[in-house]
Order: C-alpha cells, then structure tokens, then sequence
C-alpha cells in the first residue's frame, strides 16, 4: 500500500510541482509533513444597525507543506438553539505560504428581518446565541481538496429601535419672529442589552407643521429596559408658519410627533437607531 501511494503521487504530479521541486521532492513532502491545520481565531461583529449585523470569522490556516496551499472556499451554516436561520459559503483565492500560516476572514451578513421569520419566540430586542458550523477547504499538493470543520458559539443582539417622547417643551423666547424653547425627551432603551447614547438627531412637528430638525451630542447610559432624559434646544422663527402658530405655541398643550435617531455605543458594537413618535405635550414659558 505505502508502495501504491507513492506511485499515486508521482502520477498526479503536475509540471508546476515539476519545476518547482520535482516528483521525487514532493513524494518526500506528503510523506513527512502533518496536514494542514485550520483554527478559528476570532469571531467578532460589525456594521450593526437596525437592519442587520455581520459576524467576521477569522480563520488561521497553517500550511506544513514545502509548497504553497491553495485556498478553495469557505462555507457556514448558522443555528440557534437547534434551528438554522442562516447558511452561505464564499469561493477563496490566494494561498497559504510555505510552511507558513494565513489569517483569512469570512463575513457572514444576517439579516434580522429572515432571522424573525426562521425563528419562533424571538422579538426585536433580545439577544440570541448562535451556533456557527464552518468548513474550509484547501486544495492539498498531490492530494486534493481537504476539509476542515470548525465551531464557534456565541451571541447576537435584534436591536429594537428606543421609545423617544416628547415630555414637554418649554419656552425661553416666544414672539412671531423668534421662538427659542428646551425640549425635554424621556428616552427609554427597549433592549436587554445596555444602550450608552452618544448624539441624537431628531426633526418636530407641533399641531401638524414641520418646526425644525435638531441634534445634540450628549452621554446617556441606559441599562436594559431602562429610561433616561435629555434636554434638547430647538429654535425658529413662528413668522414663516403665519400668525396662526402663536396661539398654538402659547397654549397649555399641543400634539406632536418626532422622527430622528440616535446613536451609540452597545456591548456589540456602535449603532444608530432610527426612532418616530406621536402623541400630545405639554408647553410652558413664552
């Protein structure tokens, strides 16, 4: 048998393997070496949104032999608690050096929206684990492809957008040509992991008319499930809205509605987080 595989060898030795280190040199390579190895080196996310995550699996490869490994594809399926929701695979090129070792990386997209449709029982704010089934495949000198399985377990946020009210606003400056008021917004973190807020950016609309857009760079750290407030200031001149708006904004109260967003930071990583709200709000001052 040790005989035959010798003699397999030196049949499928290609001419580049010829020219590069001969029959004989390759024959005492695969005869000699370990084969190639495959060790998953960090598994970390990226690009999280409202929409989506990526997962990046980075994967050492170590190549024993005394000729390049040419790198073929790629592949993973990813479960939680037993039921997949996603499965892909990506074509490699390049190879792993001579006795040497290469770090490739293998983004893997998910998509909340497919993820909540493959998964019963998950809503948007919770966090999930996940386990990733990986196979990489080389093509081996003389050999062939090789497969090599990997495993990692661990977890995924579905971002839930923040409850963002307006609490009340109150004004510094109320005339027909100048109105300068605080806005004071409850800010509720919806997620069961903690939200720590950087900038807000958010647009107002009183009793129907579109007053003015804003934004404010201010820390908020909300635990799970926790609320926090901010103190916003907005101005704008009532003239262009006609005489009309001053009885509105000298009123006890108003409806309203927010559209924004706001951004920070999450144990997995930045975010920005869209948010719109309706509803009526207290005015005071002017």
């Amino acid at each position: 048998m040790r005989q035959l595989a010798r003699t397999a060898a030196l049949v499928f030795c290609i001419p580049a393997f010829i020219l590069s280190t001969g029959c004989g040199s390759l024959d005492t390579i695969l005869n000699s070496a370990d084969g190639p190895q495959a060790s998953l080196a960090r598994a970390s996310l990226s690009d999280l949104d409202a929409q989506s995550v990526t997962l990046d699996f980075e994967v050492d490869i170590t190549n024993p032999y005394s000729v390049p490994l040419p790198l073929a594809s790629l592949s993973y399926d990813l479960a939680s608690r037993g039921t997949p929701f996603l499965s892909g695979s990506a074509p490699l090129s390049g190879s792993v050096p001579a006795r040497g070792t290469k770090t490739i990386t293998l983004p893997a997209r998910v998509r909340f929206s497919d993820l909540l449709a493959s998964l019963s029982g998950v809503r948007p704010g919770q966090v999930i684990p996940y386990d990733a089934g990986l196979k990489l495949s080389v093509n081996a000198p003389g050999i062939g492809p090789i497969a090599l399985p990997l495993r990692q377990k661990g977890e995924l946020p579905v971002p839930a957008v923040p409850d963002v009210r307006l609490a009340g606003l109150s004004w510094d400056e109320l005339s027909l040509t100048s109105a300068k008021a605080v806005m004071r917004l409850d800010v509720r973190n919806t997620n069961q992991f903690p939200l720590d807020l950087s900038a807000l950016d958010t647009s107002l609309s009183l009793a129907g008319r579109d007053i003015g857009r804003t934004s404010i760079r201010q820390a908020l750290s909300l635990g799970a499930g926790k609320s926090g407030s901010l103190e916003v200031p907005i101005s704008f001149s009532p003239i262009k809205f006609g005489a009309s708006i001053l009885s509105v904004l000298r009123g006890s109260a108003a409806d309203y509605s927010l559209n924004g967003s706001v951004e920070g930071g999450t144990p997995f990583g930045p975010i920005n987080l869209p948010f719109n709200r309706s509803g009526r709000t207290s005015l005071t001052g002017g």
